[in-house]
């Protein structure tokens, strides 16, 4: 079983036991334990049979890109309107000697047993200017709380000309839609 936790989600895989059996052993000198199938001898874990979201779908959630990489390679989630992004990454004097790359999308969709759940993607992995805050205000101004779900703060012209910036590598999301029987949006 393996369990994620992002804030306002937490996601388990769940194993499918119905075919096989696995041999519980310990390692005797890390005391790590590992399950092992009789049926090759390998060192491996129970076939995935799904996905599960334990808790209540929030309607506002951030989930890190190595979160989401990690979910849509093991057929957890799938990104919908993806695309690539790439913000300069050198020196002012040579912004563009080094590149960041950013996956960018319209929308996760998380497919579990019971259902899939769908967020809406409102900011975007990215290199922003710093003197914007994720509401697109410029700071000092008091915050909403919300993301701005458009690339025009990811400024590339402030920061060629040196401005401060932060790179956000998370997904700031809102629940679009929950199709799992005992959660209705």
């Amino acid at each position: 079983m393996i369990t994620n936790t992002v804030r306002g989600l937490r996601v388990r895989r769940l194993a499918d036991k119905s075919k096989g059996t696995r041999i519980k052993l310990t390692d005797p000198h890390s005391g790590e334990t590992h399950l092992m199938n009789p049926a090759n001898s390998k060192v491996e874990s129970w076939p995935d049979m799904g996905w599960i979201i334990e808790s209540d779908a929030h309607k506002f959630t951030n989930i890190p890109v190595r979160t989401v990489r990690e979910w849509v390679k093991k057929g957890f989630a799938v990104l919908k309107g993806e695309r690539l992004i790439h913000a300069p990454g050198g020196s002012v004097e040579d912004p563009w000697k080094a590149t960041h790359t950013f996956v960018n999308a319209d929308a996760i969709v998380l497919k579990c047993v019971d259902g899939e759940v769908t967020y809406k993607v409102i900011h975007q992995p990215g290199k922003y200017d710093l003197n914007i805050d994720l509401t697109g205000t410029p700071k000092g101004n008091v915050r909403s709380g919300r993301f701005d779900v458009s690339e025009k703060h990811q400024t590339l012209d402030a920061i060629q000309k040196g401005a401060k910036s932060r790179v956000d590598w998370f997904f700031g999301c809102e629940l679009e839609s929950d199709t799992r029987p005992q959660m209705k949006v």
